[in-house]
């Protein structure tokens, strides 16, 4: 970007006052024409479209500190529930930026964790009668070898001889 960018920026800036900032769309816009010019901008590979395609939260304009956390998405692509929360401060006298600090926020409520032991009970019986290879009622128990290996259970104690015998997917 040419230098009329950062001056622009600059100018802006001086022009809102220190504190907390409320409306900031346009500084997004700003601080997104100019990015890529400052150092350390690109951490975690993030591109000017970033700053202006979510809301900048909890904003922070303490010359020449710009501080504000940004959302980021990225895990959410691979199914998380999360998303990343990056705290940057752009230092505009020393024409960087840094990521000061990192966090999460939930999106959507997590799936239950699987619990093995919660299952012992329904297990026992049909393992104990080799009834359980391809049971719809364990769709998460599936059978690796079934011909080697032996299953005993005593009470609610499942024992294998071979640990490999089964697997447990999630």
């Amino acid at each position: 970007m040419a230098r009329v960018d950062r001056d622009y920026l600059i100018g802006f800036l001086a022009g809102i006052k220190q504190g907390q900032v409320e409306d900031t769309g346009e500084l997004a816009r700003h601080l997104s024409d100019v990015w890529n010019d400052l150092a350390g901008s690109h951490d975690q590979k993030t591109t000017p479209n970033k700053l202006t395609s979510r809301p900048l939260e909890d904003v922070i304009w303490s010359p020449p500190l710009l501080l504000f956390t940004l959302e980021r998405h990225g895990g959410t692509v691979n199914g998380s529930s999360r998303a990343e929360l990056h705290r940057w401060e752009v230092d505009v006298e020393r024409w960087q930026a840094s990521i000061k600090s990192k966090g999460r926020r939930q999106l959507t409520k997590q799936d239950k964790k699987y619990n093995p032991a919660s299952d012992i009970d329904a297990i026992c019986e049909p393992v104990e009668t080799a009834t359980v290879i391809n049971d719809s009622r364990f769709p998460r128990l599936h059978f690796l070898n079934t011909d080697y290996g032996r299953m005993h259970s005593t009470g609610c104690e499942l024992e294998l001889d071979y640990i490999s015998f089964f697997q447990v997917s999630h």
